[in-house]
């Protein structure tokens, strides 16, 4: 079956076990040395911020690389009402448009879907289960993760190996541990290959909603959307103080931060064809960067 068909058999299926309708709610400080504004950014508060966040697809942190949104975001809300679905849909993409990245034109196929379920464990653990040779490559761990209970959002990847330049790898080549292997030149510095993502999936369980605004949700999803984080990353941002979206479901008045956004634009203008290692250190070089040219942080 082709791959188009299939998420549009995916998208089906997400739209027929979604039953909800459910309306949506609505570091260190700057110093000035000889009049020039210096925000404190320390390397280890970047590390501790960006390491939680990355995460290397299939090939490990060796070998693997970290993906990204390369074609535009294709984005469909489904679940809730018609106006609910639409409205949070419109505000999804202005935030991803805001953090630069590009979605695609009204119609488009998607290739991001939102599943605002009532059921929202229910949904995750059939989802988890129907599709578990598509989106969950490494196995029961991610599956068993995806389905934990009581989550008030949770999100699926699925990326892809092309090479450096861009263009998709023929699936029928030889593999290497599940991933394709490209016949390029590689070196110390760079490789010949990069990660793609290329289906997203996000669960969204209206019934812990209480107190979160429909533009911060939108911003948090927004977020989600770009980057290939681990599961547990924005669980492991509460109660670290640490100022970012991800934090919403702990506090309800969170939005996206300087440093969410830093993280974005450095992901995003990053060298793809990389090694995680590599990718990583050059994120948070140019987050840090970013962060001091800052007006203040958040």
């Amino acid at each position: 079956m082709a791959r188009s068909k299939v998420w549009t058999a995916v998208s089906g299926v997400a739209l027929g076990l979604s039953v909800a309708s459910t309306a949506l709610a609505q570091e260190g400080s700057p110093t000035t040395v000889d009049d020039v504004v210096v925000t404190g950014v320390s390397e280890g508060a970047i590390t501790s911020y960006v390491s939680p966040l990355l995460e290397p697809a299939r090939l490990g942190r060796f070998e693997g690389q970290i993906a990204r949104w390369k074609t535009p975001v294709c984005l469909r809300v489904i679940g809730a009402t018609l106006d609910a679905n639409t409205a949070l849909q419109a505000k999804v993409a202005r935030a991803i448009t805001d953090l630069g990245v590009a979605v695609g034109r009204p119609r488009c196929s998607p290739n991001a879907i939102v599943v605002v379920a009532a059921e929202a464990d229910r949904f995750a653990a059939v989802f988890a289960q129907r599709y578990r040779a598509r989106f969950f490559e490494r196995g029961r761990s991610e599956q068993a993760s995806f389905s934990r209970p009581s989550q008030p959002v949770r999100w699926r990847h699925r990326t892809r190996t092309a090479g450096a330049d861009g263009p998709p790898v023929d699936t029928s080549a030889e593999e290497v541990n599940g991933a394709p292997r490209i016949r390029g030149v590689n070196s110390r510095l760079t490789v010949a290959t990069m990660e793609t993502i290329d289906r997203a999936m996000v669960v969204v369980d209206p019934q812990k909603l209480d107190m979160i605004a429909s533009d911060a949700l939108a911003e948090y999803l927004a977020f989600v959307i770009l980057i290939d984080m681990p599961p547990g990353a924005a669980a492991g941002m509460n109660g670290s103080g640490r100022s970012t979206i991800l934090r919403l479901f702990e506090d309800p008045a969170a939005r996206l931060t300087d440093w969410d956004r830093a993280f974005v634009a450095a992901l995003y203008r990053s060298r793809p064809n990389q090694r995680f290692q590599d990718q990583a250190a050059e994120i948070e070089q140019r987050m840090r960067r970013r962060l001091i040219r800052a007006p203040a942080a958040d």
